[in-house]
């Protein structure tokens, strides 16, 4: 059974075949992480009636997994072992408890990351594992969910995070025909789930990005704003300003990084507008941020404005999504396919060049 594990010290892996090993700086931090094969555990079924072993084919990480990383490296220190990570996967059911009818032998899955709550399983919520790269693990049966046909392990692996947290934005924000909307971040993952999802629909649709966008995207010049870090406002940008001016101030605001944006889109927002965050891009510094809060608050108050937070979705976010991708409205915004260490830390936390989702694909 193979899986990507942080590790303190090299005895930590004595009893492991070692694939492949490296040292990785990640947030000012030097962590160590290999690619190792153990031998599979005894999954015994019989004590486990509601879950199912799925056999992974591919899996990807996500910025949560950074802070994950550090934690493990620290217990990982204290504890001398190893510890896997990873939070998207996508693979096989190859075995089930006495109690699962939702999903048969054979099945190809992804993770269901319902959030908040969950009727028939109120302590089952949130994504299944932190440790999706192990390649066999059991799930409970409400925390898979099967995947359509033309949808490739790849695209499974990178699929629940982005298209679930996407879906449930959309649903809150109630988005309608010939509405103007911003999406900020550009092309964080999420800003890509964001605006392969929304982009055949019947929208006035803009992109916010530190710098200029690829031409692949296809986004038209004029709807592609430049978002330079140092200004508090977003409607001193000219461009911003003369646009906000002739055809009028967003309908919605699609942010991934609240700390990034926030405080600065408030005079972007119409009137009756909504503004939904899903992140905070500045987890690991000690940054303050300061604001006028009477100024802020004071225009959501006279604008009406209604300021989201959103985390995860519902299963039926995940259901809609699965959907809509089989039908083709959208792509996974997928940026590299890997089968090894190096390449998979690097373009995943270190190189920013390559854009989208970095997926593991065991061979």
């Amino acid at each position: 059974m193979r899986s990507l594990v942080v590790y303190n010290e090299e005895k930590d892996l004595k009893q492991l075949e070692i694939l492949e090993h490296g040292k990785f700086k990640i947030q000012g931090e030097i962590i160590k992480c290999a690619l190792v094969q153990d031998e599979l555990p005894d999954f015994n079924l019989n004590n486990f009636p509601n879950h199912i072993l799925v056999k992974k084919s591919a899996f990807s990480c996500n910025y949560r997994d950074i802070a994950i990383m550090l934690m493990n490296k620290n217990e990982a220190a204290q504890m001398g072992t190893i510890i896997p990570f990873g939070s998207e996967f996508s693979g096989v059911v190859i075995d089930k408890g006495k109690s699962v009818t939702n999903l048969q032998l054979g099945d190809r899955v992804i993770p269901n990351g319902n959030y908040p709550n969950n009727p028939r399983s109120p302590s089952i919520i949130g994504l299944p594992t932190n440790k999706a790269s192990l390649e066999f693990e059991l799930v409970h049966k409400d925390q898979l969910i099967k995947i359509p046909k033309n949808m490739s392990f790849e695209e499974g692996a990178g699929f629940t995070i982005g298209a679930q947290t996407v879906f449930s934005m959309k649903k809150k924000l109630n988005i309608k025909r010939k509405q103007k909307g911003l999406i900020l971040g550009f092309p964080s993952n999420t800003a890509l789930f964001a605006y392969n999802i929304l982009k055949s629909k019947e929208l006035e649709l803009y992109i916010g990005s530190r710098r200029p966008v690829d031409n692949k995207y296809g986004i038209p010049e004029k709807k592609s704003l430049i978002i330079p870090d140092d200004i508090k406002r977003l409607s001193e940008i000219d461009k911003i300003y003369e646009e906000i001016k002739i055809y009028g101030k967003f309908d919605f605001i699609i942010d991934p990084f609240a700390d990034n944006y926030l405080f600065r889109i408030i005079d972007l927002m119409g009137m009756g507008s909504k503004y939904v965050t899903c992140g905070i891009a500045n987890q690991f510094s000690e940054l303050e941020h300061s604001i006028d809060a009477t100024d802020f608050f004071s225009k959501i108050i006279m604008k009406n404005l209604t300021i989201i937070g959103n985390c995860l979705g519902s299963t039926v976010d995940l259901q809609k999504a699965l959907r809509e991708f089989e039908l083709g409205n959208f792509e996974v915004p997928i940026g590299a396919i890997v089968n090894n260490l190096n390449d998979f830390m690097n373009l995943t936390f270190i190189n920013k060049k390559v854009v989208g989702k970095i997926i593991f694909k065991y061979s």
